[in-house]
């Protein structure tokens, strides 16, 4: 993998922890970010300088803060994984569309609004949901990939605003605590429980509610 490779799929990772310390309000910790990235402290600060050069962050009293460009740059890569990897790929015809789609996605919120159902107020909710995302977006999962008896946070969810008013009405928010307690054969409802109580959603619903197993959460 070359220099350019490296950084081009590190250094968005990098923000991403960086922007959970940020959210946190916590010193960046770069053995940690070394940790969760799998290299070693010398790339992680090789990675640091080159965010720095490029204007994605700036040295401030704790550390390091994303800029503007930063900020861009790391709803731009959420944005694409959760397209790409998330949306299209729990599918076969979705992977299919996706390899048409991604040649000619010029405005994303016209394509979320005409290819996946979103209006102005549930797109304005889903970036702010996946920016003030703490972790990394990988670890990010359809509740319908959930294993049974697993429980997660509620990290987005991908609907027009009647879909997510009525999830709301539920008490399925973001940052809300699930737990998957059944899943139906062939793509048939989802039993979850939640502030207390069981509901089932179909399985429609249940696919553009995206979670964050707590397991995620734990500091390594």
């Amino acid at each position: 993998m070359s220099k350019e490779e490296k950084m081009s799929r590190l250094v968005p990772c990098m923000l991403e922890l960086i922007k959970s310390f940020q959210l946190e309000d916590k010193p960046v910790n770069l053995e940690g970010i070394a940790k969760k990235l799998n290299i070693s402290l010398n790339e992680t600060r090789e990675i640091l300088v080159f965010a720095l050069k490029e204007n994605l962050l700036e040295k401030q009293n704790k550390g390091f803060k994303l800029t503007e460009k930063g900020e861009e740059h790391l709803r731009k890569h959420r944005e694409t994984y959760i397209h790409d990897r998330l949306v299209h790929n729990q599918t076969f015809f979705g992977r299919i569309t996706k390899f048409f789609e991604r040649r000619k996605i010029r405005n994303w919120r016209l394509h979320w609004r005409k290819h996946h159902g979103l209006n102005g107020n549930s797109i304005n909710t889903f970036y702010s949901n996946i920016q003030s995302l703490k972790g990394r977006v990988e670890e990010t999962l359809p509740l319908t990939q959930l294993r049974e008896g697993q429980n997660a946070q509620v990290a987005y969810m991908l609907g027009g605003r009647g879909m997510i008013r009525r999830l709301a009405e539920m008490g399925i928010t973001p940052g809300t605590e699930i737990k998957l307690l059944r899943k139906g054969v062939l793509r048939g409802p989802v039993q979850i429980f939640v502030r207390g109580s069981c509901l089932a959603l179909g399985y429609g619903v249940a696919s553009r509610i995206f979670v964050k197993p707590v397991k995620a959460y734990d500091d390594e």
